[in-house]
């Protein structure tokens, strides 16, 4: 139960927070900025998102190395499906950090990355499951493949939208932003039930 109020705690914050910044992001797209930032600021800026960018990835491995290692001491003790989710987030970490460390880096940059990665992710979770399909047919259930299908089709799309952003206004980027977010939260939520279910 703990885990299940801290999820939800987590998304209320989320989906609360983020009508808050659509103003700010309405009015920095309806009003040019009056000065753009020195190089000095600029290479500040990416020195901090990278700074951000590792400790976030540092954090991420650190979760993911508990569970493996709590895996090791009782097998089975963190679900398949809790470490895949950590295996995802470590990769993407690893992905905004690559973009933040590049020159070239920008948000459209990261979402595309980000994307890129969620298609590689879905690509090999289906194949690991056409593959034990193939071991023990039914193993896996016809509507379990086709979610992952959909899945991939969707991480598909996504990484075209990604790449779109980059000729799109700040407040379409804010609100494919926050989208992610919410589809983060709703996978969260539904990872955590079907752990609940199969407890």
């Amino acid at each position: 139960m703990t885990t299940r109020r801290t999820i939800l705690a987590c998304a209320l914050a989320l989906l609360m927070a983020a009508p808050a910044v659509l103003p700010l992001a309405a009015q920095e797209n309806g009003t040019p900025q009056s000065s753009v930032g020195s190089d000095q600021d600029q290479a500040e800026e990416k020195q901090i998102n990278v700074r951000y960018a590792q400790a976030y990835l540092k954090l991420m491995e650190a979760q993911l190395a508990e569970f493996q290692q709590r895996n090791q001491r009782s097998p089975n003790t963190i679900r398949p499906e809790a470490m895949q989710l950590a295996a995802e987030y470590v990769a993407k970490a690893r992905e905004r950090l690559r973009a933040a460390q590049s020159d070239e880096a920008n948000e459209s940059a990261v979402y595309v990355l980000a994307a890129e990665a969620e298609v590689r992710a879905a690509e090999a979770e289906l194949q690991r499951a056409a593959a034990v399909n193939r071991q023990r047919a039914g193993t896996i259930s016809r509507g379990e493949v086709a979610r992952l299908q959909a899945q991939l089709e969707l991480a598909k799309v996504k990484v075209v939208k990604a790449r779109h952003l980059a000729s799109e206004s700040p407040l379409s980027n804010l609100r494919f932003e926050i989208d992610q977010l919410r589809e983060d939260v709703q996978q969260l939520l539904l990872q955590q039930a079907k752990a609940l279910r199969g407890a």
